[in-house]
């Protein structure tokens, strides 16, 4: 079975991918995290799902990874946010904003955008693939395809404001299930603060390429 239909498939890290679901997701420019780094990560994130997985859990499957996500992700932000060289492309305004309107080429398409913050060297947002009944053709749509669009995009407009060409964003993302209304809250939070925590702002509100979909006002 290709990846394109699966709700569950694995590259170098596993993704849990269900129709109409709420993912939280990260994705980085190429070179934000050093090959290396990105092999260790993710020997340590298998190592660390195998052992939980091993245990006596009556935990499912997808709980335990969502453990895991947490741990992994906090090391990420740490990492990337503390980054000294580049690439730092969304510096540029030009840059950022092509990133940001990427993500709302499927808006009320095929997905609805709830949140994003756009940084210096990655992207986190909020996404809700439709269903099939609220798409016009009654398409399958899947995360893992809505990204490779947005990040082709995005890529080829950026490229050629750069006037380069090649890799411009790391090849994978990295997504996570919201699983609940209070999962929300602390994901939205977690976005629109991470330019606060970087030390590029003292408000959300002050950072430019912040954005929460008016319905979602709620959980600020």
């Amino acid at each position: 079975m290709s990846n394109k239909s699966k709700t569950f498939y694995r590259r170098n890290l596993p993704h849990l991918q269900p129709v109409g679901g709420m993912f939280f997701v990260t994705y980085m420019l190429c070179g934000a995290v050093p090959r290396e780094v990105n092999e260790q990560w993710r020997r340590e994130y298998e190592d660390e799902l195998m052992k939980l997985v091993g245990e006596e859990s009556k935990a499912s499957h997808a709980e335990l990874k969502n453990m895991v996500d947490r741990k992994f992700l906090l090391k990420q932000e740490r990492y990337l946010d503390s980054r000294k060289d580049g690439p730092f492309h969304f510096r540029d305004d030009k840059l950022a904003s092509v990133a940001a309107e990427s993500l709302f080429f499927w808006d009320n398409k095929k997905i609805e955008v709830i949140c994003f913050c756009v940084m210096p060297n990655h992207v986190h947002s909020v996404l809700r693939t439709f269903r099939p009944d609220e798409v016009e053709d009654g398409e399958k749509v899947m995360l893992n395809n809505v990204m490779q669009s947005i990040k082709r995009h995005s890529a080829n407009k950026c490229n050629k404001l750069l006037n380069r060409t090649g890799r411009f964003w790391q090849e994978e993302s990295f997504d996570r299930l919201v699983r609940d209304r209070n999962e929300l809250s602390r994901i939205i939070s977690y976005i629109i603060n991470n330019p606060v925590k970087a030390g590029f702002c003292k408000s959300p509100k002050d950072w430019k390429w912040n954005y929460i979909k008016p319905d979602y006002n709620e959980f600020m």
